[in-house]
């Protein structure tokens, strides 16, 4: 608070001086909203952490997180059921004033999922044999997938695909793969497997086996599935007989468009 002087002269040359207090009020601090979070890159699913990291005598904050909910916590852990942009409203407030920070974030969708089957034929083979595969696919998930499949043939092939749609907790089946999925009658190849799914990676499971019939039933072979980073590292093989009628094939398959060298090692006996 200070004092004021007023001094006025009137008209006679009479001078008058008054006083009286005025009280100046302190500049007050301004309101900046602002807010970080982590991950950087967001996906479906993950735990997204909000922070308000706004400055200023504010006493409250609201939180507009795009997607229809709120809160009015300083730290936030948001989870968003679906892939997109939304737009992130911070509000702060004093009671009298109010700041806004506004920033749009993408939440991308979840990871896809990937498997290699090294093997796929539909071929003549040794002795008259034909060759088919049989390929089996489970979705163990609580949500449907959405399968991508392509045949990546043996040189000089047609690359192909095919889309399917497979229900939660369901199965499909396909007794002769390239046949039935690729209308390829006499080919063979690998089959990449790809699935996604809204909220979540897809817990698909993958499973097929190359046969040949014979009189008293099916001879084949069990090939697994491989996730596509097979070729990264080392994986060792075993039980690769060569007795008798009993032999073992070895697959490889490159996913991209560069050379790749595979060294191979036989650990005998």
């Amino acid at each position: 608070t200070n004092e004021v002087e007023l001094r006025a002269q009137l008209e006679s040359g009479i001078e008058t001086v008054d006083t009286f207090p005025v009280t100046v009020a302190a500049p007050r601090n301004p309101l900046v909203a602002a807010f970080s979070y982590l991950p950087e890159t967001p996906a479906v699913g993950d735990a997204v952490v909000f922070r308000n990291t706004s400055t200023g005598p504010y006493t409250s904050q609201t939180w507009h997180f795009g997607d229809g909910s709120t809160s009015t916590d300083a730290v936030v852990t948001k989870h968003f059921a679906a892939a997109g942009r939304y737009r992130i409203v911070l509000t702060i407030s004093d009671g009298e004033r109010i700041a806004t920070f506004t920033r749009d974030i993408v939440i991308a969708s979840p990871p896809p999922f990937r498997s290699v089957l090294p093997v796929a034929a539909s071929t003549s083979g040794l002795g008259g044999s034909v060759w088919e595969t049989e390929l089996v696919l489970y979705n163990g998930g609580s949500e449907s997938s959405t399968v991508h499949i392509t045949l990546l043939p043996a040189a000089g092939g047609e690359l192909r695909s095919a889309e399917l749609t497979i229900a939660p907790r369901a199965t499909l089946a396909f007794g002769n793969a390239l046949e039935e999925l690729f209308k390829v009658p006499a080919g063979a190849g690998a089959l990449l497997v790809e699935a996604q799914s809204a909220r979540s990676t897809p817990a698909l499971r993958v499973i097929s086996r190359t046969f040949t019939r014979a009189d008293g039933g099916t001879v084949n072979q069990l090939v697994p599935d491989e996730p596509p980073s097979f070729a990264e590292g080392f994986r060792f093989i075993t039980g690769i007989p060569n007795i008798g009628a009993f032999r073992t094939n070895l697959g490889f398959v490159n996913l991209d468009g560069t050379a790749r060298s595979v060294q191979l090692t036989l650990l005998d006996e």
